[in-house]
């Protein structure tokens, strides 16, 4: 792949590509390149899954993918036409198996009101026009806005005495975080008691009357963002005072 580097274009793998990015979305448009070579829509749904699931496995970034629009050169073959939607159907049945985020620009860009052809280049018709990019973009953010926000991350005891213990956890680093959700309780079965706070940490306090020996609070955390969409919860974790 081309990768830009102190505003170079230079040849790079995906991996040393993703090395050289610190990002919490990725948002991958692939294929069209694909379609003018007349490759197989499989072959390249498969380059499609590696990139996603390289991305979200093992660089912790959250993919959303995108079918590709039409181009301006297929409404002269049917043969181009097809393999575009059969790539697109591939790219949606990758991302449902895989559970990943998609949009479908192909769609938006057959349905505009305005007609396909108006959101895509006059010269060679395989790059979308100013007002495709507006869609495109505009496609992705309402996505982006959608989806549920990250975990919180790496939670440790930072800081411990008989009276009180403080967790920490990774910073959330999304535009639209809101707070953080905190469920705690003195049994594993019984998380009982609620707490929330905007920051990355947080100190417990045993109960007056708890014994200062062998005493556990357990807690588990989620992160909630400002249109009230939620987190999964991290996993139950535990707090020994002795």
């Amino acid at each position: 792949m081309l990768f830009r580097r102190d505003g170079r274009l230079e040849e790079a793998s995906w991996d040393e590509a993703f090395a050289e990015i610190e990002a919490f979305f990725c948002l991958v448009m692939f294929g069209t390149n694909d379609i003018i070579l007349g490759l197989d829509p499989d072959a390249s749904a498969q380059d499609l899954e590696y990139i996603v699931t390289t991305a979200r496995d093992f660089y912790r970034m959250y993919p959303i993918i995108t079918t590709i629009p039409p181009q301006r050169r297929f409404s002269e073959t049917q043969y181009r036409k097809d393999q575009t939607e059969a790539l697109n159907a591939r790219i949606i049945e990758m991302a449902i198996i895989n559970n990943v985020p998609y949009i479908d620009t192909y769609t938006a860009f057959m349905q505009h009101p305005e007609g396909w052809l108006t959101l895509t280049e006059d010269i060679k018709g395989n790059h979308p026009s100013p007002l495709g990019h507006q869609v495109i973009a505009g496609l992705f953010e309402e996505k982006v806005l959608e989806l549920p926000p990250a975990v919180p991350e790496n939670p440790y005891e930072s800081v411990k005495s008989r009276s009180s213990a403080t967790i920490e956890w990774s910073a959330n680093e999304e535009f639209d975080f809101s707070h953080y959700f905190i469920e705690f309780g003195y049994s594993r079965r019984s998380l009982n008691r609620k707490a929330t706070t905007p920051n990355n940490y947080y100190r417990f306090i045993p109960p007056p009357l708890a014994s200062p020996f062998d005493f556990k609070i357990y807690f588990r955390i989620q992160s909630l963002d400002k249109d009230g969409n939620a987190s999964q919860f991290t996993a139950i974790k535990e707090i020994e005072f002795d």
